[in-house]
């Protein structure tokens, strides 16, 4: 079955962008969990489109700024909760941060691999923090596949001489769309709201779970082993040592707190008292009408 189209929920969307937008230094990575549907043009029903109606928020496995990749652990995780809730991993998300909205070869290569397991299998890119005449700023999503022939074979090319690396090169843009929802629902705001918590902790999380296993905090984590590492030094170049990496620790916390957590913590405050005004309109509305 070939894939004729996407639609992705105005919720996952908000999700999708408020994770992209809280850091320009890195890219972001989400799985995402929906349906296939029979697409209302397949007369002969090869042809599907995807619907998209949750996502679930990855922790970055590998420390490169410049790639996302998911893991087997991901995967499994989430194709656990998929069913749980009665959907299925369709695709994955991630953000390009200061580029164009295009895939790169590495893109290619971890979207042909989740293809060979679901040839439906799409992904999300959403491009953000780019600059144009004036200042302005534009965010771009598109949706694509990695592509074969019209033969079947598929096209590889060296794109890296000195580690002389295959990677696959064509891409398919898939048509996608934006489907409205009338409310974020809880399971929406749990993920809003772990965007801080995955800058800050290292976790076994599955989303199923009601318990949440947390391990050691990733900057924390730095911190400590930069202070352990020290059994050579003296004592004077210890505690000068441990002054610097406790400024460095407490400004990255005190940065994450006022540029993420602040402005996350006032949109669910003006969000909340939107959703009051509403209620009360609506019930001074009921009462007219009584």
């Amino acid at each position: 079955m070939s894939l004729s189209s996407v639609f992705v929920s105005s919720e996952v969307f908000l999700l999708l962008s408020s994770y992209a937008l809280s850091t320009e230094r890195e890219e972001t990575l989400a799985i995402l969990l929906g349906r296939f549907l029979p697409a209302s043009d397949g007369a002969d029903g090869n042809r599907v489109v995807g619907a998209v109606e949750r996502c679930l928020f990855c922790q970055r496995r590998d420390k490169r700024k410049d790639r996302v990749e998911i893991s087997s652990e991901q995967l499994s995780d989430a194709i656990s909760y998929a069913e749980s809730t009665g959907t299925f991993v369709v695709g994955w998300a991630h953000s390009h941060p200061h580029i164009t909205v295009f895939p790169s070869a590495v893109d290619l290569r971890c979207q042909n691999d989740q293809q060979m397991l679901d040839r439906r299998f799409f992904g999300l890119i959403l491009s953000c923090f780019n600059e144009f005449d004036g200042g302005a700023q534009r965010s771009q999503l598109t949706c694509f596949q990695a592509y074969a022939d019209e033969s079947g074979i598929q096209t590889w090319v060296k794109c890296d001489a000195l580690r002389g690396s295959l990677l696959f090169r064509s891409r398919r843009e898939v048509p996608v769309f934006i489907k409205p929802t009338s409310y974020l629902s809880l399971e929406g705001l749990r993920q809003f709201i772990r965007i801080p918590e995955i800058f800050m902790t290292v976790r076994s999380y599955s989303p199923g779970r009601k318990k949440i296993d947390l391990a050691s905090q990733e900057e924390k984590e730095f911190f400590q082993n930069v202070l352990t590492d020290q059994e050579l030094a003296s004592d004077i170049e210890k505690k000068i040592i441990m002054s610097y990496h406790s400024g460095l620790y407490i400004k990255t916390i005190t940065l994450l707190v006022d540029k993420l957590c602040g402005p996350m913590l006032r949109l669910i405050n003006e969000r909340n008292e939107r959703n009051k005004e509403e209620i009360r309109r609506l019930q001074l509305l009921i009462q007219q009408e009584m």
